[in-house]
């Protein structure tokens, strides 16, 4: 009886042992396994052998892609402006030997590396040339985290500046200045516009843009649609105008336009000129006629 617990027990020991010692590492991980003699190896994805009591998984890790969100941070631009950044760190472990041995918590040390080299690269760039900086400022915090994490044995894959964010004030400032500068673009497309139009004239009339009988045209032309859109609406009007300033083209085509009598559709629209060298007579009429 004694012989067969003893082959029991023998049998179960050993059991546990070649259980303890067979290690599955799964597909995209590794894992270092350390000595009593202080040696130390890695072990690779698949079933990875180790000696009982003798040796030890210390560390396992994954060598696939994987990011750090920093935190938002404060920092100032090159001319005392602060800002809000937030970025975000794609990485993953070439040689999990080295990122175990060389650095610890290897994460904090990216998060730290990159605040330092945004607060540094930040504080040479002026906040209006800042967001067009962005790409500028992405490839340097790649670079400078790739040169750095090198014996580390990590391998920084992309770096990317997700947000910059200015006080409200400031913000109010840039959307009143884009406000404007989109306007000042309107404005200058009209004011071509215009040009066109003035050239196209002027060939269609054979006449320089710029003689005086082409301005005189264009100010009785604009003369007459200011007065056709006054005496667009229904209501009675007087308009007091002294004929002895408006030029020969004007009074063409106010005698064109107006004497002819209203035009067909024009339903009671009433235009009255009153001038102002009228007799007292006349001044009574208008009297009546505003009443």
């Amino acid at each position: 009886m004694a012989q067969y617990l003893l082959s029991f027990f023998a049998a179960l020991v050993i059991g546990v042992v070649f259980n303890s010692s067979i290690k599955v590492v799964s597909g995209g991980d590794q894992a270092i396994v350390e000595g009593l003699n202080g040696r130390h190896r890695t072990l690779k994805p698949g079933v990875r052998y180790i000696l009982p009591f003798l040796e030890k998984i210390v560390h396992y890790d994954t060598t696939r892609e994987r990011f750090i969100d920093i935190k938002p941070q404060e920092v100032i631009t090159g001319d005392n402006t602060p800002l809000t950044v937030d970025a975000v760190v794609f990485w993953k472990i070439e040689d999990i030997e080295k990122s175990y041995y060389e650095v610890e918590q290897v994460e904090d040390s990216i998060s730290n590396l990159v605040l330092t080299t945004l607060r540094a690269k930040i504080a040479t760039i002026e906040m209006r040339e800042l967001f067009s900086s962005i790409n500028e400022i992405n490839d340097l915090l790649l670079k400078t985290l790739d040169e750095a994490t090198g014996n580390w044995g990590i391998k920084v894959i992309r770096v990317n500046l997700q947000s910059v964010t200015p006080p409200a004030a400031i913000m109010k400032s840039m959307e009143q200045e884009k406000a404007a500068e989109n306007k000042k673009r309107a404005e200058i497309s009209i004011a071509r516009s215009e040009a066109e139009a003035i050239e196209i004239l002027s060939k269609s009339l054979q006449i320089p843009p710029n003689s005086r009988e082409f301005i005189q045209y264009m100010i009785a032309k604009q003369y007459v649609e200011a007065h056709h859109k006054l005496s667009a609406s229904n209501n009675s009007k007087i308009i007091f105008m002294n004929p002895g300033e408006l030029n020969e083209a004007i009074g063409n085509l106010m005698e064109d336009d107006f004497e002819g009598g209203p035009r067909e559709g024009s339903g009671s629209r009433k235009l009255k000129i009153v001038k102002p060298e009228m007799s007292k007579k006349s001044d009574d009429n208008i009297g009546n006629s505003a009443s």
